[in-house]
């Protein structure tokens, strides 16, 4: 693999699934050679996004780390030679500047990986998943000829956090019956968790949506090495393109991160002097459900 990273000796980092193209010149008398490594701007290959389950999954993403000595070899100038010399010198064409490499094992501290572009509500994690500290990989401590992180297969961008110019107005979660919506934001992420007991959503319902209308959106990461050489930080990127036409696609999705959806929404007060409450709704227009624990 070609790169325009100009060789030294240090760390030297590959690209998995690689997305900037291969063959660029790094300049000089020796444009052509072939050195390993990724191409910067390191980025990976782009991707779609989807809604929801039907998101694909990225797996396989990986950036691969490696320890390169490199040792700078002299070109020699040409030499038209002298026929008429006793003895004669040949004429010689001469060589062009080149590097060898080998690689050595290397002693690793911490490797990191985090998005620095996306999530707001979910720093480092523009991913459905909202597990704490499960969306990357991470190398243990040790000594590697090549170490391996990356992005933990099975995450789905969540299009939510990546196209995150949508506005729509809404009702936050676990509002009274009478409570107003909020207007023009963004549309919250957490808390989301519908599998929990009890459930958990970021608003009770949508009342107005307007969607992002960008094509692609280009998400950031850093990678953070620290070695027994010292610190090293490097950017890489992945476009993520949707599909324009899915807007019913997105909304859909939207609707059913609220709790109306799922039939969990408050009810008027009772105002009854006494109360006579109607079993399994509460006195003061709380949202109710098996389970369900009001936030303090």
């Amino acid at each position: 693999m070609a790169t325009n990273v100009i060789p030294t000796t240090g760390l030297e980092y590959t690209i998995v699934p690689d997305g900037t193209p291969l063959g660029a010149e790094i300049g000089g008398p020796n444009t052509a050679y072939p050195y390993p490594g990724s191409q910067t701007p390191y980025s990976f290959t782009g991707t779609a996004i989807g809604y929801g389950d039907d998101a694909p999954p990225l797996n396989g993403y990986r950036i691969l780390t490696r320890y390169k000595i490199v040792t700078y070899i002299p070109g020699t100038p040409s030499n038209p030679g002298d026929p008429n010399a006793v003895p004669p010198v040949p004429s010689s064409p001469g060589s062009d500047p080149s590097y060898s490499y080998v690689y050595s094992t290397w002693n690793l501290i911490s490797q990191t990986m985090t998005c620095t572009s996306h999530a707001i509500d979910t720093p480092g994690n523009p991913f459905i998943d909202n597990t704490v500290d499960a969306q990357y990989i991470s190398p243990a401590p040790g000594v590697y000829s090549e170490s391996s992180s990356g992005i933990t297969d099975g995450m789905k961008y969540d299009y939510f956090k990546v196209f995150d110019q949508s506005e729509f107005d809404h009702i936050p979660p676990l509002s009274t019956y009478d409570a107003p919506p909020e207007e023009n934001v963004r549309i919250p992420q957490i808390p989301w968790a519908p599998d929990a007991d009890p459930p958990l959503f970021p608003i009770d319902a949508v009342t107005s949506f307007v969607p992002d209308e960008r094509e692609q959106v280009t998400v950031t990461y850093s990678l953070t090495t620290v070695w027994s050489g010292g610190t090293d930080v490097i950017t890489i990127s992945q476009v993520v393109t949707q599909n324009q036409k899915d807007w019913k696609k997105i909304l859909k999705e939207v609707i059913d991160r609220s709790y109306y959806t799922h039939n969990l929404n408050p009810w008027k007060p009772d105002d009854r002097d006494p109360p006579d409450p109607t079993p399994g709704i509460t006195t003061d227009g709380a949202p109710y459900y098996p389970g369900y624990v009001r936030y303090p």
